[in-house]
């Protein structure tokens, strides 16, 4: 009599989950100084835990100095990595928290501050306790049409890295080595231009786009970037008769 067979799990290790961009949006002041920004994020299902990153771009003051808030995310929930400013008044910073359900329709508003552009997008796969990794930025000198924000090194394979610009020039913003551009926007007699872009990189390896706009200006560049959620893969499997 044949006896019948049994597959059996050897082992488990270590992996890490898909990170995939779930929305993004722009907000931009159209009237007035000193106006509250909102963005509002429209496919981020509550099924999902997710990272919220805003690319905060302002004119003269402090990025970091901004409040920022969300329908589900409440304002001393979010972090910030550090100010990039650039000489001609140009800032830019990173706002970033992490949520086990938000709103289908998730609103993140950035007050408090003079003339600010924001770039939103929502992350699901991120790893939800200790989400940052690393960054980098860069003050432009002078007025030219290309930076780079400096080099990273992701800890892992799987990162979500983030390229974010605050610009004077206007046009249309691209970068290189296969970042996508999520949203970008011109300067407003109110506002300051800017946008952002995303990369989850496949093999962790160290990383300095070139982020270029179509017009010369004068801008802040930064980069970071974000670890993927850990989870258990099978490591080999064994026939048993």
């Amino acid at each position: 009599m044949k006896r019948p067979l049994a597959l059996i799990l050897l082992a488990t290790a270590p992996g890490w989950a898909a990170i995939v961009r779930q929305a993004h949006a722009v907000g931009v002041p159209l009237t007035g100084y000193g106006q509250s920004m909102s963005a509002t994020l429209t496919n981020c299902s509550a099924t999902h835990a997710y990272l919220v990153v805003v690319t905060v771009a302002n004119y003269y003051y402090d990025a970091t100095g901004v409040t920022v808030f969300s329908t589900s995310i409440p304002s001393g929930s979010w972090n910030h990595g550090s100010n990039w400013g650039a000489d001609g008044g140009q800032t830019l910073a990173f706002w970033y928290a992490t949520s086990t359900a938000i709103s289908d329709s998730e609103t993140v508003t950035v007050s408090n501050r003079e003339n600010p552009s924001i770039f939103a997008a929502c992350y699901s796969g991120v790893s939800s306790t200790s989400p940052f990794d690393g960054e980098a930025g860069v003050t432009a000198s002078s007025w030219n049409a290309s930076e780079q924000p400096g080099s990273i090194s992701p800890a892992q394979n799987g990162d979500l890295i983030i390229v974010g610009s605050s610009y004077a020039g206007g046009g249309t913003m691209t970068v290189d080595t296969s970042f996508s551009v999520t949203d970008c926007a011109n300067n407003t007699p109110y506002s300051i231009g800017g946008g952002m872009a995303d990369l989850i990189q496949t093999n962790n390896a160290a990383v300095n786009p070139t982020v270029t706009w179509s017009n010369a200006g004068v801008f802040a560049v930064g980069i970071i970037s974000f670890k993927p959620a850990a989870v258990a893969t099978a490591t080999g499997f064994a026939l048993v008769m």
